[in-house]
């Protein structure tokens, strides 16, 4: 995390990074910042197996237990909008059950032993051939559907003017996208995913650092930007991949997501 607003950086992977700001060694703040997040994971864990009103929000979870703002805005609620592609005010508005879970499932509530995660040497190029290889000559590229419609029979998709019948049919798009394709969405199927909203994000591929933390010891995998002022609450997160953490680039350059 780097903020600009009040000129934090540090970087949660070893205890070296964490203190990746020398100041912080003789910072009170900081380590109760510190207490505050085993706090949160402590607590988080013991509430994620509870009954939670579906209703009950991060945010009002983080003010019944007195997490300060610096905490919040400088731990939580980036992470939570560095997955989620929110805003730190959605962040405060998400739902609560569903955080929790989700972080308790992905290890994100421990500070040590957290699951190590893989990537593919040569990433997609080399996994997808062999993932289709028995089905290649049955990819439709091109070919946008322009209905579904489902009867007894099976459900028919059209597509480039013709019309194929199939056993089942699975969505991989958007909600919008898959409403406007059902021609007989129920009323509850229309309910549902015309209140399913997502967000798009604008992703480049570039070599400037000047978004990463200002010490190369605070640079991690992730790496949140908070600019501050007024307007950083409903502003949506400035994230960026360090690409040689994440995929091993052995490179001169230092590729950006």
């Amino acid at each position: 995390v780097r903020n600009d607003g009040n000129g934090l950086e540090y970087n949660g992977h070893t205890l070296t990074t964490l203190f990746a700001q020398k100041r912080n060694w003789l910072n009170p703040k900081f380590y109760r910042f510190i207490l505050e997040i085993l706090r949160f994971n402590k607590l988080a864990k013991a509430s994620a197996t509870e009954q939670i009103s579906s209703s009950q929000t991060l945010g009002a979870f983080l003010d019944e237990h007195q997490f300060s703002d610096f905490f919040s805005d400088n731990y939580i609620l980036p992470m939570g909008a560095a997955i989620w592609s929110s805003s730190l005010a959605d962040m405060r508005a998400f739902p609560l059950m569903f955080f929790l879970r989700f972080f308790l499932n992905h290890g994100l509530l421990d500070v040590t032993n957290r699951p190590q995660w893989y990537v593919i040497k040569g990433g997609s190029r080399a996994y997808i051939p062999p993932l289709t290889q028995g089905f290649a000559d049955k990819i439709r590229l091109n070919s946008p559907v322009e209905k579904v419609v489902r009867s007894e029979q099976g459900v028919a998709i059209y597509a480039n003017g013709q019309c194929e019948w199939f056993d089942e049919v699975i969505f991989a798009c958007h909600s919008d996208q898959a409403l406007a394709m059902l021609s007989d969405a129920s009323s509850c199927e229309n309910d549902i995913l015309s209140n399913m909203a997502y967000q798009a994000n604008d992703v480049v591929l570039h070599t400037d650092t000047s978004v990463l933390p200002k010490r190369k010891s605070a640079w991690a995998s992730w790496n949140y930007l908070l600019e501050g002022g007024e307007e950083e609450l409903q502003r949506l997160p400035s994230l960026t991949y360090n690409m040689n953490i994440l995929q091993h680039i052995d490179s001169s350059h230092t590729f950006c997501v």
